[in-house]
């Protein structure tokens, strides 16, 4: 079954991203297939990525051209791959199985965007590379959401990986990522998304390593509808 958030990404796509969308309408049918199961990196991720884009540079250009529209199709492309696999290079080269077509000059391109989302260290992206860090930011954007989005996020994270991996196996991960990420001075890359998100994401960061101390035996309390 077809979500909104697809119809919505695909309309998306072919308005801000017509020749990518064009050029591979059949590969993103295959990759399409790949992310619709997933309860968070899936098209409603993928979507509310390149929703924010979209948002983001129409809101943002009376004050300046920090995203150049010649860059857009390509932070489109790489939000669309960054996901399929565990790791960026994974992800790029199970783009490339797909049959992902890229331009000579977007390649390299779409690679350093991708590469951009990886989140194991704290990112080393120049202030000038404003689309490497609007991408890096936009991949994180959930950690700042309401406390309701973040404990859906929460749930999704868990029901995603739990065919995967045992509850202590997760916990452990979990517990890491969550311990790294507020070890950090900062979560977001820009200093606009610094300081319009980070103190949210580290309050739910913190909230939730707080419900992994304090509970960690109770679903209910550690995730919503008591997805463990």
């Amino acid at each position: 079954m077809i979500s909104c958030d697809e119809i919505n990404l695909k309309s998306l796509l072919k308005n801000h991203g017509a020749d990518f969308y064009s050029t591979n309408i059949d590969s993103i049918k295959d990759l399409f297939d790949e992310y619709r199961s997933r309860p968070y990196h899936g098209i409603s991720h993928l979507y509310h990525m390149v929703y924010h884009l979209v948002l983001i540079q129409d809101w943002m250009k009376p004050f300046s051209k920090l995203i150049d529209d010649q860059y857009i199709p390509d932070i489109i492309a790489a939000i669309l791959i960054h996901d399929l696999a565990p790791t960026p290079q994974e992800s790029l080269t199970r783009a490339y199985e797909l049959g992902i077509f890229l331009s000579v000059d977007s390649q390299l391109v779409v690679k350093r965007l991708v590469m951009a989302t990886d989140h194991s260290k704290p990112p080393r992206i120049k202030s000038t590379n404003f689309h490497l860090q609007v991408i890096h930011d936009l991949d994180l954007f959930i950690l700042a959401g309401s406390r309701l989005e973040y404990e859906k996020y929460m749930g999704n994270i868990r029901a995603e990986y739990a065919s995967k991996y045992s509850k202590t196996e997760f916990y452990t991960g979990r517990l890491d990522f969550l311990k790294r990420m507020l070890r950090r001075k900062y979560i977001f890359c820009h200093e606009y998304f610094r300081d319009m998100w980070d103190r949210y994401a580290f309050d739910n960061l913190k909230y939730e390593l707080d419900m992994m101390t304090y509970y960690p035996g109770n679903p209910v309390l550690y995730y919503p509808e008591g997805k463990i």
